[in-house]
């Protein structure tokens, strides 16, 4: 899926949708689900006299993530949406779970190629981070890590590039803690690279593909999955390639 071709730049984004109803992963039926989210939505409505709650916002939330599933993209931004006006009449603007929820909506804009309502959604899932979770927290990595994509989406390469990096500080600070950051060091190695080879740093494109091969092979993902093999092919691109010092 990854091109060399510079004129191609629809790249699938490895964004993560922060999927917060893990149960529901694994539900043969997603129509079976949601019918079961709009039924829990129906009662806490009765049973609040119609009033707002975090848990029906919770619910609304996760029905985005099921309507995303499924490929429903508009759907899935309704959710969220209405899930985001009742987290900021009881909570107000600046409260993590509002940074989840629009983490999510920037996911589904980027898959639906709206990449400048993206960053504005992830400039608010780290504008919140930020400020209730501090900067070198794993969340403000992740999105730091979208918000490379969105730019790289618009090409902005400089930009994503100083995102990636970003990025990438701060998942280093945090690998000595959790072992899930291998793998998301390799992911932002991997397209800080992509940005470098569109903004012709074709050394810095190479040297960021080898470091990314090398996180990849610390974590459980094989060298025939995705996106090892696309690395390897960069690599070897790169070492065939003149504009390229790879010593």
């Amino acid at each position: 899926m990854y091109r060399m071709n510079k004129k191609d730049n629809k790249i699938p984004p490895p964004a993560a949708l922060e999927i917060t109803i893990l149960s529901y992963r694994d539900v043969g039926s997603f129509e079976d689900a949601i019918s079961e989210e709009r039924l829990k939505s129906r009662q806490l409505r009765c049973s609040n006299g119609g009033g707002k709650c975090m848990e029906e916002a919770l619910i609304l939330h996760n029905l985005g993530d099921l309507y995303f599933m499924m490929g429903k993209l508009n759907l899935a931004i309704t959710s969220y949406e209405k899930s985001c006006e009742i987290q900021i009449s009881l909570l107000g603007e600046k409260n993590v779970d509002l940074a989840l929820t629009h983490n999510n909506i920037g996911v589904v804009l980027l898959k639906q190629g709206q990449y400048d309502r993206a960053m504005e959604y992830f400039e608010s899932v780290l504008s919140i981070r930020q400020q209730k979770l501090g900067h070198n927290h794993e969340k403000c990595s992740d999105a730091l890590h979208n918000m490379g994509l969105a730019q790289r989406y618009l090409k902005n390469y400089k930009k994503a590039i100083d995102f990636y990096e970003q990025s990438l500080k701060v998942r280093k600070i945090q690998l000595g803690k959790k072992r899930v950051m291998e793998l998301k060091i390799a992911d932002t190695l991997y397209n800080l690279a992509i940005a470098y080879a569109f903004n012709s740093q074709y050394t810095n494109a190479f040297k960021s593909h080898k470091k990314a091969l090398t996180a990849y092979r610390k974590t459980a993902i094989t060298s025939s999955r995705f996106p090892v093999t696309n690395t390897l092919q960069w690599i070897k691109w790169f070492q065939k390639s003149s504009k390229v010092v790879t010593n």
